[in-house]
């Protein structure tokens, strides 16, 4: 039985990026930044690999502009249901927000919240944080 995970929402102020970039940025940090994890692009997919050959997440990006940049989640072993939910970087108004939302997790519920969700936080966290610093760093 397949259950929706809560929507992660992180939303970062006063910095001057766009969706676009954001995104790019976002799978070169986690790609350089995370070990065990490899990011592997496609055309207009990306995949998300923890070991193995296998994707834990495959993401196909369904919609890219400037200020709006969304992919659908599109399989992995962390998945249980695919195509299904969506992670977006919007921006505007000097602010970025990233979201999860309409995932549908392999783990069983309590497992999820205690280990994926909370390394989903701790990487979402880490990566604003970088953000924010090198958008206030380029700006002065």
């Amino acid at each position: 039985m397949s259950w929706v995970a809560p929507a992660s929402i992180q939303r970062v102020r006063d910095v001057e990026i766009e969706a676009s970039q954001a995104a790019e940025a976002y799978f070169d940090w986690v790609d350089r930044s995370l070990p065990g994890v490899r990011v592997r692009r496609q055309d207009a997919a990306v995949h998300l690999h923890l070991w193995g050959n296998e994707p834990a997440i495959s993401l196909r990006q369904a919609r890219r502009d400037d200020d709006d940049v969304v992919f659908e989640i599109a399989g992995g072993f962390l998945v249980a249901r695919a195509p299904g939910g969506e992670f977006s970087f919007t921006s505007g108004n000097r602010e970025l927000h990233i979201a999860l939302r309409g995932f549908t997790p392999r783990l069983p519920c309590v497992l999820y919240v205690i280990s994926q969700a909370l390394v989903h936080a701790l990487v979402m966290w880490w990566f604003c944080q970088r953000v924010l610093r090198s958008t206030l760093r380029s700006a002065t």
